[in-house]
């Protein structure tokens, strides 16, 4: 059971748990979605990267249900938050949503998710630097180039770079990112040693 490798006590046994019910979606059957339910359990519904894993691992085994429930919950949660002074709460929760419905094959929904966040923080100009800004934007040039929408990819991948996207190696081995990597915009932009430094605070 999931339980015999370890709590959240420390980094290596969260690493663990993590891989084990990533590989359980990726590689289990029917027989594993029991024993992902009852870790599921003991849990709260929230943004947290294993309650995340649990969702998309059953997803994939045909256990669908919890991903709406997920859906659902990190809604409401993210619009109460959007009414108070916790913004960035409401943001990362709408960051999970879309992160879950990519990762489970809704591209088509998750790009449109991610455009939503982009617009909501956008209009608040002191939060458009934080990291859900700037990842939300990278993840929406991975789809829209997925897609084959060049022009739109680079122009998100642009603008996350700008906003702090700093990880220049992964945008160079980034396979989502095929798709754009022979444009010259692409080369340029991977060239530019001024847009990859970083801020000072």
């Amino acid at each position: 059971k999931l339980q015999m490798l370890g709590g959240n006590q420390d980094k290596y046994g969260k690493n663990l748990r993590d891989l084990a019910i990533l590989a359980l979606g990726e590689l289990g059957d029917r027989s594993a979605v029991e024993a992902l339910e009852e870790v599921l359990r003991d849990q709260q519904i929230g943004p947290e990267d294993e309650y995340n894993e649990l969702v998309v691992a059953l997803y994939k085994l045909g256990a669908t249900k919890h991903v709406e429930k997920f859906v659902q919950v990190m809604e409401r949660e993210a619009a109460a938050a959007m009414t108070g002074e916790y913004r960035e709460d409401g943001y990362v929760r709408i960051f999970c949503v879309a992160l879950v419905q990519s990762r489970t094959g809704r591209r088509e929904i998750a790009e449109k998710t991610y455009v939503r966040l982009v617009h909501l923080i956008e209009q608040h100009a002191k939060q458009a630097e934080s990291d859900t800004y700037y990842s939300s934007l990278y993840n929406l040039a991975c789809l829209q180039a997925q897609r084959g929408d060049k022009k739109s990819s680079m122009e998100s991948l642009r603008k996350a770079v700008v906003a702090g996207y700093r990880d220049r190696s992964w945008i160079k081995k980034d396979r989502d990112l095929d798709p754009i990597r022979d444009e010259p915009d692409f080369r340029k932009l991977i060239a530019d040693e001024d847009l990859f430094k970083e801020k000072k605070e």
